[in-house]
């Protein structure tokens, strides 16, 4: 069987304890446009767009346990580790994260003619990697 989706997206969730400092990230530094708030019994979502995608930062009423483990994709844990944001801006959105107190673990690095990564952190210690020219 093949999965059949009902639209061409994904939705991504991150859980967080944080939600003002992660808001302040997501919405104010990266730019991403906010969609809605979503409440729900037991706790509530900021949804983004993220061009035909969903970021959701879903924040419960019992804080959570267990941190992500440290080291995205190079901390030697299996899993989802990173999301990857396709940009037009690499270098400026990296130095504005960089000015704004955020951590860049991995600073731009071309991986083809004209086109590079780096690896930013968001205010939870979640890896982004993003890419473009």
């Amino acid at each position: 069987m093949t999965m059949q989706l009902a639209t061409p997206m994904i939705e991504v969730g991150l859980v967080t304890d944080n939600m003002e400092a992660m808001l302040r990230f997501y919405r104010d530094v990266l730019g991403l446009p906010f969609l809605a708030e979503l409440k729900y019994p037991g706790g509530s979502q900021q949804r983004f767009s993220c061009g035909s995608s969903v970021l959701k930062l879903a924040t419960f009423d019992h804080p959570s346990k267990n941190p992500s483990p440290p080291g995205g994709p190079f901390g030697g844990v299996q899993g989802m580790r990173y999301i990857s944001f396709p940009v037009q801006n690499l270098r400026q959105l990296v130095s504005e994260v960089r000015a704004g107190g955020y951590n860049v673990p991995t600073e731009p690095t071309e991986f083809s003619p004209g086109n590079s990564f780096a690896f930013i952190q968001d205010p939870d210690g979640n890896w982004i990697e993003l890419y473009g020219p």
